[in-house]
């Protein structure tokens, strides 16, 4: 009854106007049959909506090939045809090496690590290894961490509203989780790459958020709908209300058809025994009429013959 109050709007408390309604409807009302979630549905956006438009919710969008950058996969390391190539090659301590050469400037051709003196020509070798195409692509790698970084915050930063603000038919609790998961998963994400900072003759693969991203985009997709929805109703609103009613009462009929149809039944029974009584009583008063007109006659009759 709460639920559908709307529809009963000058009814209430007054059994003769209710049986008159449904009687209409039930005789004329054929319209579509919704079930009671489809209508109670309607009547949350129909009846008790703000009534004014919402705002289509931006699709999520994010540049998933700053996760994909070549440079993350590329084993950073100096010149190979020098002498030392193959054995800093061999030993795998690129990375080592480049540590202590951004020092030796201030060792004054003493090895940083071990304090040992240098060869003569060491540092110029290092300085060859470490060539102009290893500088840029240091380079290129710092500008990719920094692009990836601050892309990725910028997207935190705009659509944080879908699980911080309560938006219309978006599940807060579930937006919440997968964002919580993007951000598990940048936080990683910003570890192999701070390893691949320190060491970047590393190769690194970042994990991916695509997949959460299509799962947000999927809920944008659905919420987008049923305010489209919601805005044609509103856009519409007297016509839809006055459809939502009678779609209601095409649901309550439906419901108490059985009832509808023992009272029709009943209705008709009695019906035909007051004809019956009626036809009866007519004959009666037929029969009544016919003896007094036929007394009427004997006695004029007999007045006629009276000496």
């Amino acid at each position: 009854d709460e639920i559908f109050e709307e529809a009963f709007t000058g009814l209430r408390n007054n059994k003769k106007n209710f049986l008159e309604r449904y009687l209409y409807e039930a005789t004329n009302n054929d319209n579509d049959l919704y079930t009671y979630e489809e209508l109670k549905s309607r009547i949350n956006s129909v009846f008790k909506s703000s009534q004014e438009r919402v705002s289509i919710i931006p699709e999520v969008s994010y540049n998933n090939s700053l996760e994909k950058q070549s440079i993350f996969q590329t084993k950073i390391i100096g010149k190979r045809d020098i002498d030392i190539a193959d054995l800093i090659s061999k030993l795998n301590i690129s990375d080592w090496v480049h540590q202590g050469h951004k020092h030796m400037e201030e060792t004054n051709g003493i090895c940083p690590f071990c304090q040992q003196e240098l060869p003569n020509d060491f540092q110029g070798k290092l300085d060859e290894y470490f060539d102009e195409t290893y500088t840029e692509q240091i380079r290129t790698l710092k500008s990719a961490i920094e692009n990836y970084k601050n892309n990725t915050v910028e997207f935190f930063e705009k659509y944080n509203f879908l699980k911080s603000e309560d938006t219309p038919y978006i599940d807060k609790e579930k937006m919440t989780s997968l964002f919580e998961l993007i951000n598990s998963t940048y936080k990683e994400n910003v570890q192999l790459l701070e390893r691949k900072s320190h060491e970047p003759s590393r190769s690194v693969e970042l994990r991916t958020i695509t997949s959460y991203i299509e799962q947000i985009n999927s809920e944008v997709k659905q919420a987008n709908i049923q305010l489209t929805e919601l805005n044609k109703v509103i856009d519409n609103l007297k016509e839809e209300k006055e459809k939502l009613i009678q779609d209601i009462w095409r649901f309550i009929v439906e419901e108490n058809k059985g009832y509808y149809e023992s009272y029709i039944t009943n209705y008709n029974q009695i019906n035909r025994a007051i004809t019956g009584m009626e036809e009866s009583r007519k004959l009666q008063r037929e029969y009544k009429d016919k003896i007094e007109k036929e007394t009427i006659e004997l006695q004029n009759q007999l007045t006629s013959v009276v000496p």
